[in-house]
């Protein structure tokens, strides 16, 4: 009863690789090992001890791409057009032929130790590991004279180093009520650290690339804002010699584009109290995601006509000389004019350092009420049990971006709104016969 030790196996054959078995074939196996340590001699006669293992285990798992995003052999889709609706369907690649595919291959390296105390009134279990993913799959950017402008590949070697913390917790237990609570903590370290193909060197990459050599996935870099021209309220942003710069082009070396941070969240969890009074329960949940970073959603609209809505910021940007000491949104002017370049201005002033901020947020996820009839009510139609619950769900968020923006309805690293996740509120009956 101290010791265990279990391993497995299994053999995947994908034919998302094409037809040759070499490719197809991907061993999966795993080996790992508990000690109980609380059966040992020196614990056993500690009664605040209830359980206390030690767990360890190494294997290799694997990732092939979805049906219909690799493979040997182009993939293609039905379209229709009325340049050549006489000719019926016609057909296009949507996902083009790639033969040097292969199996993602991920190793994992886990110790753990589970442990319960003081009569299992506190329990829980703390997990440190270490990932190494090799033949990641990504879509990577190809050259556009190809035809397509990105690709599922083999990008690269990722690592992911972490912990896991859980706790669950019985901090009042009588008749009549009964309070826990479950707390979860997760880190992740992520990190890219070789890369299959030489990325583009060039910063305008950089600055709206999701994936680098050295850093982890999701990554934000951003110009190195420089202010609002004076003369006519154009972005500007410095390039590697401390110059302020109007052209995205003028800025010629990585140097001048710096690091901000992942929207990938490094610590996320959630905490629970749940209380039982009487037939009566209550629980509310909190999650939490804290430590990456966003994009803002800033104005757009710097010129030509207005065939949308506009963002609120357009009211606050530049107009005349000095409006560049109290604003950062550029001007807007409605005629053509030969020295504005309009995707100069949007990549300058949306991929700018000033417009990076924290992601961080906590939500209360969930309150939920539930009331259980008491067995007389439940005899009554000859029903074992009848219970009521009413849930509300997503009732508000603490953001710390500073400007009332849902990090879940959000593309963080692109900085757009989404459809928002409003409150909710469900209700069920449950009747056991």
């Amino acid at each position: 009863d101290k010791y265990s030790v279990n391993a497995s196996i299994r053999v995947d054959q994908s034919n998302l690789f094409g037809s040759d078995p070499s490719v197809q074939f991907k061993p999966i196996w795993s080996v790992g090992g508990i000690w109980n340590m609380a059966k040992e001699d020196f614990l056993n006669s500690k009664s605040w001890v209830n359980r206390l293992n030690i767990r360890a285990s190494f294997g290799y798992a694997g990732n092939s791409p979805n049906p219909g995003e690799g493979g040997p052999y182009d993939i293609l889709a039905s379209t229709s057009d009325p340049s050549y609706s006489d000719f019926g369907l016609g057909y296009q690649i949507i996902t083009p032929a790639n033969d040097k595919l292969s199996w993602e291959k991920t190793r994992t390296f886990n110790i753990g130790l589970d442990f319960s105390f003081l009569g299992n009134r506190l329990d829980g279990s703390i997990d440190l590991y270490d990932k190494r993913t090799t033949n990641l799959l990504a879509q990577i950017p190809v050259d556009p004279t190809t035809g397509f402008t990105r690709v599922l590949s083999n990008l690269g070697t990722m690592t992911n180093r972490g912990v896991e913390l859980a706790l669950s917790s019985v901090n009042i237990d009588r008749r009549i009520f009964r309070w826990t609570t479950d707390f979860n903590f997760t880190f992740n370290a992520n990190k890219l650290v070789e890369m299959y193909l030489e990325p583009p060197q060039s910063p305008y990459i950089l600055a709206t690339q999701d994936y680098w050599t050295g850093y982890p996935y999701g990554t934000v870099f951003a110009y190195n804002w420089a202010g609002l021209d004076p003369k006519d309220g154009m972005p500007r942003a410095y390039d590697s010699k401390g110059e302020a710069v109007r052209s995205i082009t003028a800025i010629d070396s990585t140097d001048a584009v710096k690091y901000m941070g992942t929207t990938v969240p490094p610590f996320y969890g959630s905490l629970s109290n749940d209380f039982q009074i009487g037939d009566f329960s209550i629980g509310i949940m909190f999650i939490y995601n804290l430590g990456h970073v966003m994009r803002n959603d800033v104005n757009d609209k710097f010129s030509y006509r207005f065939c949308e809505n506009l963002h609120h910021d357009f009211s606050l940007r530049w107009k005349a000389p000095g409006d560049e000491a109290k604003t950062n949104v550029p001007a807007y002017y409605s005629l053509k004019n030969s020295e504005i370049n309009e995707t100069d201005i949007t990549y300058l002033y949306r991929y700018a350092d000033i417009n990076v901020l924290p992601a961080s947020y906590i939500k209360l996820r969930e309150v939920s009420l539930g009331y259980s009839l008491p067995d007389h009510a439940c005899k009554a139609i000859h029903a074992e049990n009848i219970s009521l619950r009413l849930i509300a769900s997503n009732l508000f968020t603490i953001g710390f971006n500073g400007q009332a923006i849902d990090p879940e309805s959000f593309y963080l690293s692109s900085g757009g709104r989404s459809d928002k996740y409003n409150p909710y509120i469900s209700a069920s009956l449950n009747i056991e016969f």
